[in-house]
Protein backbone atom coordinates (compact mmCIF):
# COMPACT_ATOMS: atom_id res chain seq x y z
CA UNK A 1 0.00 0.00 0.00
CA UNK A 2 3.03 2.51 0.86
CA UNK A 3 4.70 1.76 -2.03
CA UNK A 4 1.77 1.93 -4.57
CA UNK A 5 0.87 5.91 -2.40
CA UNK A 6 4.40 6.60 -3.13
CA UNK A 7 4.32 5.55 -7.48
CA UNK A 8 1.20 7.39 -7.30
CA UNK A 9 2.19 10.43 -5.43
CA UNK A 10 5.15 10.68 -7.63
CA UNK A 11 2.64 10.04 -10.97
CA UNK A 12 1.30 12.83 -9.75
CA UNK A 13 3.70 15.25 -8.97
CA UNK A 14 5.43 14.70 -12.56
CA UNK A 15 1.92 15.03 -14.29
CA UNK A 16 1.09 18.66 -12.26
CA UNK A 17 4.92 19.86 -13.41
CA UNK A 18 4.35 18.40 -16.91
CA UNK A 19 0.84 21.08 -16.93
CA UNK A 20 2.60 23.81 -15.66
CA UNK A 21 5.85 23.36 -18.44
CA UNK A 22 2.77 23.38 -21.43
CA UNK A 23 0.87 26.16 -19.70
CA UNK A 24 4.45 28.03 -19.71
CA UNK A 25 5.82 26.72 -23.00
Amino acid sequence: MVKKFSVERKMGMFCYILGVILKTA
